[in-house]
């Protein structure tokens, strides 16, 4: 398997962004080689540089875009000047040409993990337009330590994806729920 290409920036550090991280570091990421940029500069993982700003002079081999998608608009100027190697965007509903031009990248990944990736036994949807075997194995890099990955042929079935992935977690734990209720009587 291809190692993760290293610096990795993340921008948004919340419950996805975080159990995506804690995933990675679980599965040998060095949080040294992390940057977390978030308006609070908290929530990142011991280890792991934070901040409130990008760092000056720096520029990421991977950047992770963790922030809600309403954030685009807020996000994008400041990191259109990055061009990192690999932007990788687990922003649901914000499409790969959008990304694309919002913020230039070697090339550009959309991922949708599933909560369970923080325990390493998530699933995680992953788009790109590029067929690139070095875009593909980065991109599994970073997916496969937190669970599955699959890739998907056509951006269109994205978002269905998305949605099954999201709430199926939820689906097994409400029934695992009722059984063990069921079980009490």
């Amino acid at each position: 398997m291809a190692a993760i290409p290293q610096p990795l920036w993340m921008i948004g550090c919340g419950n996805m962004g975080g159990a995506m991280l804690r995933g990675w570091i679980a599965a040998g990421l060095d949080p040294a080689a992390v940057t977390v940029v978030t308006r609070s500069g908290q929530g990142a993982p011991a280890g792991v540089r934070s901040l409130t700003a990008l760092p000056d002079g720096e520029r990421p081999a991977t950047l992770v875009l963790a922030v809600k998608p309403q954030q685009l608009d807020d996000v994008a100027p400041m990191l259109a000047g990055l061009a990192p190697d690999l932007l990788v965007s687990i922003l649901a509903g914000v499409e790969a040409d959008v990304l694309a031009t919002r913020i230039p990248a070697g090339a550009v990944v959309r991922a949708m993990p599933n909560l369970p990736v923080a325990i390493r036994q998530g699933v995680t949807a992953l788009f790109s337009p590029s067929d690139a075997a070095d875009v593909r194995q980065a991109a599994e890099a970073l997916a496969r330590p937190l669970g599955l990955a699959e890739w998907i042929a056509d951006e269109r079935s994205f978002d269905a994806v998305t949605a099954l992935a999201g709430c199926g977690p939820g689906f097994v734990f409400r029934f695992a729920d009722a059984l063990a209720a069921a079980a009490r009587g």
